[in-house]
C-alpha cells in the first residue's frame, strides 16, 4: 500500500536552507517513506510518541502516519537539534 505524502511548511522552509546535494538526497528519500513508512524510520518514545524519525546523513526527518494512509513530514534538522524543539 502506498501512502499519501504531505509536506508541511516548516519542513519545506528547513529544506530550502540545506545545501543542494543533501537536499536532493532528502527529496529522493521521500518516495521511499511513502512505500514503507514503518521500516523507513524508527518510532520515537516519550514526549515524541507517535512520531517517526528517518536518518539521512547528518539530518533527521520527523514524520507521523495518520489513519487515513497519509504521512505528514513535519520537521527536518540536524540530529543534535531535531529532538529539542
Amino acid at each position: 500500500m502506498e501512502y499519501n505524502l504531505i509536506i508541511t511548511t516548516p519542513f519545506y522552509k528547513a529544506l530550502k536552507k540545506v545545501e543542494t546535494k543533501t537536499a536532493i538526497t532528502i527529496l529522493q528519500f521521500l518516495p521511499i517513506i511513502t512505500k514503507d513508512p514503518y521500516h523507513s524510520g524508527k518510532q520515537l518514545h516519550g514526549n515524541k510518541a507517535g512520531v517517526w524519525s528517518a536518518r539521512i546523513g547528518d539530518y533527521r526527518i520527523l514524520y507521523y502516519i495518520d489513519k487515513n494512509n497519509s504521512i505528514y513530514v513535519t520537521k527536518l534538522d540536524k540530529r543534535e537539534d531535531v529532538y529539542r524543539r
